[in-house]
Protein backbone atom coordinates (compact mmCIF):
# COMPACT_ATOMS: atom_id res chain seq x y z
CA UNK A 1 0.00 0.00 0.00
CA UNK A 2 2.52 2.76 0.82
CA UNK A 3 5.70 3.09 2.90
CA UNK A 4 6.04 1.92 6.48
CA UNK A 5 8.37 4.74 9.11
CA UNK A 6 9.33 3.89 11.91
CA UNK A 7 8.99 6.92 14.50
CA UNK A 8 8.02 7.17 18.28
CA UNK A 9 6.94 10.65 17.83
CA UNK A 10 6.91 13.80 16.85
CA UNK A 11 10.49 14.54 17.65
CA UNK A 12 11.47 11.18 16.90
CA UNK A 13 13.86 10.94 14.09
CA UNK A 14 12.02 8.55 11.84
CA UNK A 15 8.97 10.92 11.74
CA UNK A 16 11.57 13.97 11.05
CA UNK A 17 12.81 12.27 8.01
CA UNK A 18 9.55 11.28 6.78
CA UNK A 19 8.37 15.17 7.33
CA UNK A 20 11.54 15.90 5.34
CA UNK A 21 10.80 13.94 2.37
CA UNK A 22 7.28 15.16 2.32
CA UNK A 23 8.75 18.18 2.12
CA UNK A 24 11.18 17.71 -0.12
CA UNK A 25 8.51 15.88 -2.50
CA UNK A 26 6.53 18.68 -2.34
CA UNK A 27 9.02 21.25 -3.27
CA UNK A 28 10.93 19.36 -5.70
CA UNK A 29 7.37 18.73 -7.56
CA UNK A 30 6.65 22.56 -8.00
CA UNK A 31 10.31 22.72 -9.40
CA UNK A 32 10.24 19.91 -11.94
CA UNK A 33 6.77 20.97 -12.97
CA UNK A 34 8.17 24.69 -13.68
CA UNK A 35 11.05 23.22 -15.47
CA UNK A 36 8.87 21.50 -17.54
CA UNK A 37 6.46 24.38 -18.92
CA UNK A 38 9.92 26.37 -19.37
CA UNK A 39 12.38 24.09 -21.16
CA UNK A 40 11.18 20.02 -21.68
CA UNK A 41 7.83 20.72 -23.00
CA UNK A 42 8.82 23.38 -26.04
CA UNK A 43 11.51 21.07 -26.28
CA UNK A 44 9.46 17.48 -26.34
CA UNK A 45 7.13 19.46 -28.88
CA UNK A 46 9.64 19.63 -31.11
CA UNK A 47 11.23 16.29 -30.49
CA UNK A 48 7.48 15.16 -31.73
CA UNK A 49 7.22 17.71 -34.42
CA UNK A 50 10.69 15.93 -35.78
CA UNK A 51 9.48 12.41 -35.07
CA UNK A 52 6.59 13.03 -37.17
CA UNK A 53 8.22 13.98 -39.79
CA UNK A 54 9.99 10.90 -40.11
CA UNK A 55 13.09 13.01 -38.29
CA UNK A 56 16.41 10.68 -36.46
CA UNK A 57 13.98 11.15 -33.39
CA UNK A 58 13.64 7.76 -31.99
CA UNK A 59 10.19 5.97 -30.22
CA UNK A 60 11.61 5.85 -26.74
CA UNK A 61 12.37 9.91 -27.05
CA UNK A 62 8.75 10.41 -26.98
CA UNK A 63 7.04 12.54 -24.12
CA UNK A 64 4.25 10.48 -22.23
CA UNK A 65 2.78 13.80 -21.61
CA UNK A 66 3.18 15.37 -25.42
CA UNK A 67 1.69 12.37 -26.97
CA UNK A 68 -1.63 12.81 -24.74
CA UNK A 69 -1.28 16.82 -25.96
CA UNK A 70 -1.02 15.85 -29.58
CA UNK A 71 -3.29 12.89 -29.81
CA UNK A 72 -5.97 14.19 -26.91
CA UNK A 73 -9.37 12.34 -27.80
CA UNK A 74 -7.21 9.40 -29.53
CA UNK A 75 -5.89 8.32 -26.59
CA UNK A 76 -9.30 8.61 -24.20
CA UNK A 77 -11.20 5.66 -24.27
CA UNK A 78 -14.63 4.24 -22.39
CA UNK A 79 -14.70 0.64 -21.13
CA UNK A 80 -16.35 -1.14 -18.81
CA UNK A 81 -14.07 -1.53 -15.53
CA UNK A 82 -14.63 -5.33 -15.46
CA UNK A 83 -12.23 -5.10 -18.93
CA UNK A 84 -9.33 -3.93 -17.01
CA UNK A 85 -8.68 -6.92 -14.74
CA UNK A 86 -4.88 -7.43 -15.29
CA UNK A 87 -2.70 -4.60 -14.10
CA UNK A 88 1.30 -4.22 -14.74
CA UNK A 89 3.71 -4.98 -12.39
CA UNK A 90 7.06 -5.87 -12.96
CA UNK A 91 9.28 -7.18 -10.50
CA UNK A 92 11.13 -4.82 -8.85
CA UNK A 93 14.36 -6.29 -8.08
CA UNK A 94 15.75 -9.76 -9.14
CA UNK A 95 14.70 -10.08 -12.43
CA UNK A 96 16.25 -9.23 -15.85
CA UNK A 97 12.80 -6.86 -16.43
CA UNK A 98 13.62 -2.92 -16.98
CA UNK A 99 10.89 -1.29 -15.18
CA UNK A 100 9.36 0.87 -17.98
CA UNK A 101 9.94 5.18 -17.30
CA UNK A 102 6.28 6.73 -16.57
CA UNK A 103 7.74 9.41 -18.37
CA UNK A 104 7.76 7.62 -21.77
CA UNK A 105 4.92 6.83 -24.01
CA UNK A 106 6.66 3.90 -25.75
CA UNK A 107 7.68 1.26 -23.79
CA UNK A 108 9.91 -1.55 -24.93
CA UNK A 109 10.80 -4.92 -23.37
CA UNK A 110 8.82 -7.47 -21.29
CA UNK A 111 6.69 -5.36 -19.34
CA UNK A 112 3.40 -6.80 -20.19
CA UNK A 113 4.49 -10.19 -19.25
CA UNK A 114 4.16 -9.37 -15.73
CA UNK A 115 0.93 -8.49 -15.04
CA UNK A 116 -1.31 -10.01 -12.28
CA UNK A 117 -5.29 -9.80 -11.78
CA UNK A 118 -6.35 -6.30 -9.98
CA UNK A 119 -8.35 -8.32 -7.48
CA UNK A 120 -4.71 -9.23 -5.75
CA UNK A 121 -3.60 -5.50 -5.83
CA UNK A 122 -3.19 -4.04 -2.84
CA UNK A 123 -4.89 -0.73 -3.58
CA UNK A 124 -8.19 -3.13 -4.48
CA UNK A 125 -7.87 -5.23 -1.52
CA UNK A 126 -8.45 -2.19 0.59
CA UNK A 127 -11.07 -0.65 -1.13
CA UNK A 128 -13.13 -4.10 -1.31
CA UNK A 129 -11.97 -4.62 2.49
CA UNK A 130 -13.69 -1.26 3.77
CA UNK A 131 -16.37 -1.25 1.29
CA UNK A 132 -17.61 -4.53 2.89
CA UNK A 133 -17.21 -3.48 6.23
CA UNK A 134 -18.18 0.29 5.53
CA UNK A 135 -20.59 -0.32 8.82
CA UNK A 136 -17.60 -1.58 10.74
CA UNK A 137 -14.60 -0.64 10.00
CA UNK A 138 -13.11 -1.64 13.09
CA UNK A 139 -13.90 -5.22 11.88
CA UNK A 140 -12.11 -4.90 8.47
CA UNK A 141 -8.43 -6.39 7.73
CA UNK A 142 -7.26 -2.90 6.77
CA UNK A 143 -8.02 -1.46 10.27
CA UNK A 144 -6.21 -4.09 11.99
CA UNK A 145 -3.23 -4.43 9.31
CA UNK A 146 -2.75 -0.32 9.83
CA UNK A 147 -3.18 -0.60 14.10
CA UNK A 148 -0.70 -3.34 14.00
CA UNK A 149 2.14 -1.24 11.78
CA UNK A 150 0.83 1.82 13.66
CA UNK A 151 1.32 -0.01 17.27
CA UNK A 152 5.01 -1.40 16.46
CA UNK A 153 6.13 2.19 15.23
CA UNK A 154 5.89 1.60 11.67
CA UNK A 155 2.95 3.46 10.59
CA UNK A 156 1.92 3.60 6.93
CA UNK A 157 2.82 6.78 5.61
CA UNK A 158 2.46 8.04 1.68
CA UNK A 159 4.98 10.98 1.05
CA UNK A 160 3.51 12.83 -1.72
CA UNK A 161 0.57 13.46 0.14
CA UNK A 162 2.64 14.06 3.52
CA UNK A 163 -0.20 11.47 5.18
CA UNK A 164 0.89 9.18 8.27
CA UNK A 165 -1.42 7.09 9.49
CA UNK A 166 0.09 7.66 13.40
CA UNK A 167 -3.10 7.48 15.33
CA UNK A 168 -6.09 5.46 14.96
CA UNK A 169 -8.12 8.61 14.27
CA UNK A 170 -6.03 9.03 11.38
CA UNK A 171 -6.21 5.88 10.07
CA UNK A 172 -10.16 5.67 10.59
CA UNK A 173 -10.41 8.81 8.46
CA UNK A 174 -8.43 7.39 6.23
CA UNK A 175 -10.46 4.50 5.84
CA UNK A 176 -13.90 6.76 5.61
CA UNK A 177 -12.40 8.70 3.07
CA UNK A 178 -11.71 5.22 0.76
CA UNK A 179 -15.53 4.89 1.45
CA UNK A 180 -16.62 8.48 0.98
CA UNK A 181 -15.08 7.88 -2.75
CA UNK A 182 -16.62 4.44 -3.47
CA UNK A 183 -19.92 5.82 -2.47
CA UNK A 184 -19.46 9.23 -4.31
CA UNK A 185 -19.03 6.99 -7.84
CA UNK A 186 -22.11 4.94 -6.72
CA UNK A 187 -24.16 8.48 -6.29
CA UNK A 188 -22.98 10.54 -9.02
CA UNK A 189 -21.20 8.52 -11.65
CA UNK A 190 -17.37 8.66 -12.35
CA UNK A 191 -16.94 12.46 -11.92
CA UNK A 192 -14.11 13.61 -14.81
CA UNK A 193 -13.87 17.23 -13.21
CA UNK A 194 -13.48 16.13 -9.94
CA UNK A 195 -10.43 13.65 -10.97
CA UNK A 196 -6.85 14.78 -10.05
CA UNK A 197 -5.74 12.34 -12.34
CA UNK A 198 -6.60 9.79 -15.78
CA UNK A 199 -7.07 6.74 -14.54
CA UNK A 200 -4.25 5.30 -17.06
CA UNK A 201 -3.59 2.34 -19.38
CA UNK A 202 -1.24 0.63 -21.23
CA UNK A 203 -1.50 -1.17 -24.73
CA UNK A 204 0.49 -4.73 -24.87
CA UNK A 205 2.21 -5.93 -27.59
CA UNK A 206 -0.25 -7.68 -28.49
CA UNK A 207 -2.97 -4.59 -28.36
CA UNK A 208 -4.81 -5.75 -24.99
CA UNK A 209 -5.45 -3.19 -23.03
CA UNK A 210 -3.65 -3.10 -19.33
CA UNK A 211 -4.44 -1.10 -15.87
CA UNK A 212 -0.96 0.72 -14.98
CA UNK A 213 -0.64 2.45 -11.65
CA UNK A 214 -2.54 5.79 -11.90
CA UNK A 215 -6.01 5.74 -11.06
CA UNK A 216 -6.21 2.63 -9.22
CA UNK A 217 -8.55 3.41 -5.95
CA UNK A 218 -11.00 4.96 -8.24
CA UNK A 219 -10.98 2.08 -10.66
CA UNK A 220 -11.58 -0.42 -7.63
CA UNK A 221 -14.18 2.01 -6.68
CA UNK A 222 -15.98 1.46 -10.30
CA UNK A 223 -15.98 -2.28 -10.31
CA UNK A 224 -17.20 -2.24 -6.63
CA UNK A 225 -20.27 -0.67 -7.35
CA UNK A 226 -21.17 -1.52 -10.63
CA UNK A 227 -20.64 1.23 -13.10
CA UNK A 228 -21.15 0.55 -16.71
CA UNK A 229 -17.94 2.26 -18.16
CA UNK A 230 -15.43 4.76 -16.85
CA UNK A 231 -13.38 7.11 -19.05
CA UNK A 232 -9.51 5.86 -19.29
CA UNK A 233 -6.30 7.68 -21.05
CA UNK A 234 -4.22 5.22 -23.08
CA UNK A 235 -0.52 6.89 -21.62
CA UNK A 236 1.78 4.29 -22.51
CA UNK A 237 1.51 1.75 -25.65
CA UNK A 238 4.22 -1.11 -26.35
CA UNK A 239 6.96 -0.38 -29.06
CA UNK A 240 6.63 -3.67 -30.08
CA UNK A 241 2.62 -2.95 -31.07
CA UNK A 242 3.88 0.35 -32.17
CA UNK A 243 6.03 -1.44 -35.05
CA UNK A 244 2.88 -3.54 -35.94
CA UNK A 245 0.82 -0.98 -36.30
CA UNK A 246 2.70 2.05 -37.86
CA UNK A 247 3.53 0.33 -41.27
CA UNK A 248 -0.39 -0.29 -41.78
CA UNK A 249 -1.32 3.59 -42.01
CA UNK A 250 0.43 6.42 -44.53
CA UNK A 251 0.90 10.02 -43.36
CA UNK A 252 2.99 11.31 -40.82
CA UNK A 253 4.10 8.86 -37.84
CA UNK A 254 1.25 11.63 -35.54
CA UNK A 255 -1.42 10.71 -38.06
CA UNK A 256 -0.87 6.92 -38.14
CA UNK A 257 -0.22 6.24 -34.54
CA UNK A 258 -3.95 8.65 -34.31
CA UNK A 259 -5.65 5.96 -36.72
CA UNK A 260 -3.99 3.01 -34.95
CA UNK A 261 -5.86 4.08 -31.21
CA UNK A 262 -8.46 4.85 -32.88
CA UNK A 263 -9.38 1.48 -34.30
CA UNK A 264 -8.45 0.71 -30.55
CA UNK A 265 -11.11 2.46 -29.49
CA UNK A 266 -13.25 1.27 -32.05
CA UNK A 267 -12.39 -2.46 -31.26
CA UNK A 268 -13.48 -1.92 -27.62
CA UNK A 269 -16.26 -0.51 -28.56
CA UNK A 270 -17.29 -3.63 -30.01
CA UNK A 271 -16.64 -6.17 -27.71
CA UNK A 272 -19.71 -7.14 -25.58
CA UNK A 273 -19.94 -5.57 -21.89
CA UNK A 274 -17.81 -7.41 -19.06
CA UNK A 275 -19.67 -8.90 -15.95
CA UNK A 276 -19.60 -6.22 -13.15
CA UNK A 277 -17.02 -7.15 -10.44
CA UNK A 278 -18.82 -8.66 -7.32
CA UNK A 279 -19.18 -5.54 -4.82
CA UNK A 280 -22.05 -4.95 -1.66
CA UNK A 281 -22.70 -1.48 -3.25
CA UNK A 282 -26.39 -0.43 -2.24
CA UNK A 283 -29.67 -0.35 -5.23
Amino acid sequence: MGKRYKWGGPLDPGWLFFRFRAFRHRFGKRFRDGLYRAIRRPAAHLLWSIWSRGGPVPDRMISRRVAVDRLDDATRLHLPPAMLDRIVCPPKTGRAVAKPDRRKFFWPGDWDLWTRPLEENSRFKLMADVWNHRDDLRASASWHALVADMEQGRAYARIPQGLALDTPERIETYLRDCIALIASIRDQGFREDLSVEDINVAIDRNGRILKTNAGRKRLAAARLVGLETIPVRIAHVHAEWWRQQRDRHGGTAEARLHRALQEVAADTARQPPADAADGRANP
